[in-house]
């Protein structure tokens, strides 16, 4: 959505009321009934962050704040950023929150994050339509909105809020100030303090180490005292849906010398193995709590939404590893199966939308591949997987492993893994921006050029939650087909194919010139946008930690290192291996 529609992102607001505020109220005025919004940046990472909190709820203790989002130094975002479009490093404070301002980050950059008291059912904020000037607002329209507007609209911007509880300076200097002198007996009742402490051993040598330590970071599964109004709203602290227990507890909020009860008991249980699934993942500690929250959300889903997720991370945390019901003999070696997902070996390429905006565009697919020939077919390398993904086939160069048990197979990649190839993507330009403008796009997508008389031995893929779609680009004859499951196709030049990759599949290039296809990927169609999200989002952060690792241990023998290594073997056969 460009930044020019901001009206038409408003209306997204189910409640909102676009109102232009009265002639009679001052600036100063309505400024205190709105949102205080923050652009920060880390210093290092140079990643964005979108924070917003209350009105009226004092100035943000931004070195807080830093420890909250999981880094050691943020700044305001000054007003070079590209999402700065309202605001100065100045006068950030000042600005208000504008629905441009979230909706002309096309590139993802940013992360929203709201105060957990913005989940309170009776504030409300308001939103500036196509706010530039932020000490001038009462020229522009107003959009009134509840809490559960402002979420709807942050994550149908592909931004799904983090909520955090987001301390003030005021708070932090009323917590340093010198504690009230100890009541008696008589008056303890009286005391907040003194009632978090009933039940607790009497020995004051065992208080001090059975208290937990202060942490940087908020309990996602209950609210601070200083947002004790508002907790009974939040969220943060609804029970859970599994097994009954609140799945987000970091473990008890206080420390107790009598026996665990059984229903504390499980729930430790159930953190402990919601805990081990999560770092399978090698999240971060800000990563960790934004997945929790995600947890959350699966917890209270109570229409059906997130319903195949849900039945997966319940698989991964209780690590059953069987085949779900439903799925076919040949997914068995498939390694992460998301359940309750229709499952067949080929699709109807008709039923989907993004198929036939691609098959209607053939020609000018076609085009850009041959202008890749013309220029010697730069760009294309040998396709290699590290060496445990083929033991029995591992490449004569020492590069990994191979797919091919005859002839030879290469890709010109643009997205893959999380990795975008930027020359690439200059050398085909429009089908690269083709397939990143289809809505259900998977971020996998290269050219697959197999030379004659090669064979693709049997394989299956990574998971199920995606499909694959073949666009056959060059093709000569009868003899370049595919079998997937117990079915098989010959690919006719211009027609999409579209099956499911998790099944045990293998290709032939029979004929006696090379068989071209663009290769891309979409989501599953029974997955959810709430759940792409959520998938997405853990898929991502270990891939980003995956990626790192690589870099810094010097690994030569996953994913990342050998596409890049794979990428610099001088071939002098390419141009007749390609255009045979």
């Amino acid at each position: 959505m460009p930044p020019n529609s901001v009206k038409a992102a408003l209306e997204i607001f189910p409640n909102a009321i676009i109102d232009t505020p009265q002639s009679s109220v001052s600036e100063e005025e309505e400024e205190k009934s709105w949102c205080t919004s923050l652009f920060l940046k880390c210093k290092k990472t140079k990643k964005l962050f979108m924070v917003t909190v209350p009105p009226n709820s004092g100035k943000p203790d931004i070195k807080k704040l830093a420890a909250l989002l999981g880094s050691k130094e943020v700044r305001l975002a000054d007003d070079k950023s590209r999402l700065c479009l309202n605001l100065s490093s100045s006068e950030a404070e000042k600005g208000c929150l504008t629905a441009m301002s979230v909706v002309g980050d096309t590139t993802n950059s940013v992360t929203s994050v709201l105060d957990e008291k913005m989940l309170s059912p009776d504030l409300n904020c308001r939103m500036c339509s196509g706010c530039r000037d932020f000490k001038n607002h009462a020229q522009h329209r107003i959009a009134e909105l509840s809490s559960g507007d402002l979420t709807k609209f942050l994550e149908d911007c592909n931004h799904p809020p983090l909520i955090l509880n987001i301390p003030r300076r005021a708070e932090e200097e009323k917590k340093s100030s010198p504690p009230p002198p100890p009541q008696n007996d008589n008056n303890s009742n009286n005391n907040d303090d003194q009632k978090e402490n009933d039940g607790r051993s009497n020995n004051s040598s065992n208080n001090n180490s059975n208290n937990p330590p202060p942490s940087s970071s908020p309990s996602p599964s209950s609210s601070s005292n200083s947002n004790s109004n508002s907790s009974s709203s939040s969220s943060n602290s609804k029970k859970g849906g599994f097994g009954g227990c609140n799945i987000l507890s970091n473990g008890p909020q206080t420390q107790t010398q009598t026996p665990t009860p059984p229903s504390l008991s499980k729930e430790k249980k159930v953190t402990s193995a919601v805990d081990d699934f999560l770092a399978s993942y090698c999240l971060t500690p800000f990563s960790k709590q934004m997945a929790l929250q995600w947890m959350q959300k699966l917890a209270e889903d109570n229409e059906g939404k997130l319903d195949r997720v849900k039945a997966w991370v319940m698989r991964k945390v209780n690590k059953i590893n069987s085949r779900p019901e439903g799925m076919s003999e040949f997914q068995k070696m498939c390694p992460d199966l998301v359940p309750k997902l229709k499952s067949q070996p080929f699709w109807d390429p008709s039923s989907f939308e993004s198929v036939k905006l691609v098959e209607a565009n053939f020609d000018v697919i076609k085009q850009e591949l041959m202008e890749i020939r013309a220029n010697n077919g730069q760009g294309f390398q040998p396709y290699r997987a590290p060496s445990w993904a083929e033991r029995g086939n591992q490449a004569k160069d020492g590069v990994g492993s191979q797919s091919t048990d005859t002839g030879n197979w290469n890709v010109f990649y643009l997205n893959l893994h999380n990795m975008t190839f930027e020359e690439n993507i200059e050398r085909a330009p429009k089908t690269s921006a083709l397939i990143n403008s289809l809505k259900d796009q998977y971020h996998h997508t290269f050219f697959s050029a197999l030379s004659p008389k090669s064979h693709i031995t049997q394989h299956c893929g990574p998971t199920n939650k995606k499909l694959r779609v073949h666009l056959p680009l060059v093709v000569s004859g009868n003899g370049a087909r595919m079998r997937v499951g117990d079915e098989t196709v010959v690919l006719e030049e211009g027609k999409c194919i579209v099956f499911d990759d998790s099944y045990n599949h293998e290709a032939w290039n029979d004929d006696d010139k090379s068989r071209i296809v663009l290769i891309f990927d979409l989501w599953h169609p029974d997955i959810t946008l709430q759940e792409r999200k959520f998938l997405s989002f853990l898929t991502n952060a270990q891939l980003r930690v995956q990626k790192k690792i690589c870099e810094q241990e010097g690994d030569e023998d996953n994913f990342f290192s050998i596409i890049d290594r794979a990428g610099t073997i001088v071939n002098p056969n390419l141009p007749q291996e390609l255009w045979a």
